[in-house]
């Protein structure tokens, strides 16, 4: 069982991510992920570690550390942390002309969870830009119904401009990770999993074996997870 766990856990870890930009909910959504795949107690020391070696379901290394919960997740979801355009600022009139240009709507900018003073786009990272999309209201049969509509090229040109906006100041951003991970472990499976990833001290890779066996017992758990790429 301690196999099969820590192959779905670290696996989890590496693959799935919430897609919706709103910082709250997408916590939500890991909380509730890894709720699903805590199945039993998770392993601890290292010979559970020795045993997906040998069965070929993971490579260790004694080279390099393992990111921890907070360095690893502010980075993946680095559009829940990063800075933002601050209101009223030259940057923030910036943005809005650019939205403006090309027919994008100015509420793309939303108020920062972290920071009343600031405006984000809603996306968990900027590799998300290209895969937003815009809702048209139209009447269908004496019915209003909500039309998705793709970004064109100029819009995600537009978008990656603004985002290019965004404050760089390193001290109110590594503020927003402390937020983030206070907002992390008031979540119980995710405060779980901090506590156990951020205690396995030997480096390590999923193997392939290993990501099938994982990606195939976590579909078990989570009927809702893409089938693996």
């Amino acid at each position: 069982m301690y196999c099969h766990l820590y192959c779905i856990v670290s696996h989890a870890v590496n693959t799935f991510f919430p897609v919706t930009g709103d910082i709250h909910l997408g916590l939500n959504v890991l909380d509730n992920l890894f709720g699903k795949l805590f199945y039993g107690k998770l392993p601890s020391g290292t010979d559970w570690l020795d045993h997906l070696d040998i069965l070929d379901a993971a490579r260790l290394s004694s080279f390099g550390n393992m990111k921890k919960i907070q360095q690893y997740y502010p980075d993946v979801l680095a559009g829940y942390v990063d800075v933002g355009i601050e209101k009223k600022s030259e940057n923030y009139d910036k943005a809005v002309q650019i939205l403006n240009s090309c027919g994008l709507p100015e509420n793309i900018l939303v108020d920062h969870a972290f920071n009343d003073n600031f405006v984000r786009l809603n996306i968990i990272n900027r590799n998300q830009i290209g895969s937003i999309t815009l809702h048209q209201q139209t009447s269908h049969n004496g019915k209003m119904m909500r039309r998705p509509i793709s970004l064109s090229e100029e819009q995600i040109t537009a978008i990656n401009s603004v985002y290019g906006l965004y404050n760089q100041d390193g001290k109110i951003k590594q503020e927003n990770i402390k937020l983030f991970m206070e907002e992390w472990d008031k979540r119980l499976n995710l405060k779980t999993l901090r506590e156990w990833w951020d205690n396995i001290r030997i480096s390590f890779q999923i193997s392939t074996v290993g990501k099938v066996l994982a990606h195939s017992n976590a579909q078990r758990c989570d009927k809702d997870l893409p089938p693996l790429n």
